[in-house]
């Protein structure tokens, strides 16, 4: 469904939650977890401070910059993105291929064109 502003917030808190669950491998921690009964293992997994890329600096994805979580380790793509409004977000703009290769982590927040699947 294609409900323009109806559930920005929503939709970048999932993004995000979702992303850093991977990054902190929770979903592995808690089946091995859940396997030992309970009985938590002394890894403490790697560290959050990883550099999150963010493709399509729409709504979504610009409520998902203020986190405070991920402030200093966001870079974003986005051509149609101003570099002012990439200031006020406090966000670097790279080029594509740059943030692939810096970005430890990536979320797109992209529409499904022609434009987007080549």
């Amino acid at each position: 469904m294609n409900a323009p502003g109806a559930n920005t917030v929503s939709a970048a808190e999932h993004a995000m939650g979702l992303l850093l669950a991977q990054a902190r491998h929770i979903p592995w921690r808690r089946r091995r977890c859940a396997a030992a009964n309970g009985i938590a293992s002394g890894s403490r997994g790697p560290s959050s401070a990883q550099d999150i890329g963010i493709v399509g600096l729409g709504a979504s994805a610009a409520t998902s910059r203020s986190s405070p979580r991920v402030r200093d380790a966001v870079v974003g793509h986005d051509p149609y993105l101003s570099p002012e409004r990439a200031a006020e977000l406090q966000l670097k703009l790279l080029p594509l291929d740059q943030l692939l290769g810096q970005a430890d982590v990536v979320t797109l927040h992209v529409a499904h064109t022609e434009q987007t699947i080549t």
